[in-house]
């Protein structure tokens, strides 16, 4: 169709809604909400935003919200466009090389555009942008990981280094070894109870990180010792810890019983979760457990050292 006609049909039906030439020039002058130069500043968004992640995220995000805000601040969401988004992303390369001379940036670079990107597809929600600026945004591409199993040299070692520093070497062996055994998470021992342990299987029941749940075979050596354990040291509900401390906790009627052991004991040293993952780098204190990074090629042959 001729491009005349279509503008005289469109003409003719703007009319018949009672909407003339000038409605629309003046209407495209004001703006609306998602076109450049309306909405809030970016200053009042972020402010709107930040209760709405979580506190983890917010906390991530936060040191680069500042930099946008130092950037453009006083500018319309729908004003910023990606060259915008890039000096953002420049300011804070800058920074971490002020802070650490000779990074090269790349993890700064990295979480600056993540935070941009949340706080735009947050505004794009909102119907503030028609796109978010941040999404043309080019990351860094990854490194190759780094990790690699432990040899058995540094298998030795370790269990050495919890055997003749712990405090309490009965539950730190027996942690790390249900670690080994069963990678589990650091919720996965500070919340296995005696009704997670299933003989007749030979698995725990664990409830671990993001409220994920999963049944995980084990040895029927570790659940036996996890059981001596726990009764050794006064577990007898059902809902009672299995992994308990030696140090004695007393409630509000004068009962004496064994603490179970605390994220602070687990978390020690490294994330628990990395046992099954990461290499080692642990410098045991004479003062408190250790808990590495560990990671077998073979499990079994760890196991059987610590049976």
């Amino acid at each position: 169709m001729d491009r005349l006609v279509r503008a005289r049909i469109l003409l003719a039906e703007a009319a018949a809604l009672g909407v003339t030439i000038d409605d629309l020039i003046a209407e495209s002058s004001s703006g609306a909400l998602g076109t450049p130069g309306t909405g809030p500043t970016v200053a009042e968004y972020v402010n709107t935003v930040t209760a709405s992640f979580s506190k983890g995220t917010a906390a991530t995000y936060k040191s680069y919200w500042r930099l946008l805000i130092d950037r453009l601040g006083e500018r319309p969401i729908g004003s910023v466009d990606v060259d915008d988004c890039e000096t953002v992303v420049v300011d804070a390369v800058e920074r971490a090389h002020r802070k650490r001379p000779g990074t090269d940036g790349r993890s700064s670079r990295e979480s600056c555009i993540g935070a941009l990107r949340a706080f735009f597809a947050r505004a794009e929600r909102a119907d503030l942008v028609t796109r978010s600026p941040a999404a043309q945004l080019e990351k860094p591409r990854r490194l190759p990981n780094r990790r690699r199993a432990l040899d058995d040299g540094e298998l030795r070692d370790v269990i050495e280094a919890v055997r003749t520093t712990s405090q309490d070497p009965d539950l730190d062996l027996l942690l790390v070894r249900f670690h080994l055994e069963s990678g589990a998470r650091r919720e996965g021992a500070l919340n296995l109870r005696l009704r997670d342990l299933d003989r007749a299987h030979s698995t725990v029941w664990l409830r671990e990180k993001f409220g994920i749940e999963r049944e995980q075979p084990v040895s029927p050596s570790l659940l036996q010792a996890l059981e001596a354990h726990s009764s050794s040291r006064g577990a007898v509900a059902s809902d009672d810890p299995v992994l308990r401390s030696r140090r004695v906790c007393r409630s509000l009627d004068g009962v004496t019983t064994p603490c179970s052991i605390a994220p602070g004991h687990v978390s020690h040293g490294r994330n628990a979760h990395q046992c099954q993952r990461t290499s080692c780098a642990t410098r045991p204190s004479p003062r408190s457990s250790v808990m590495p990074d560990l990671r077998l090629r073979k499990r079994s042959q760890a196991t059987a050292r610590l049976r």
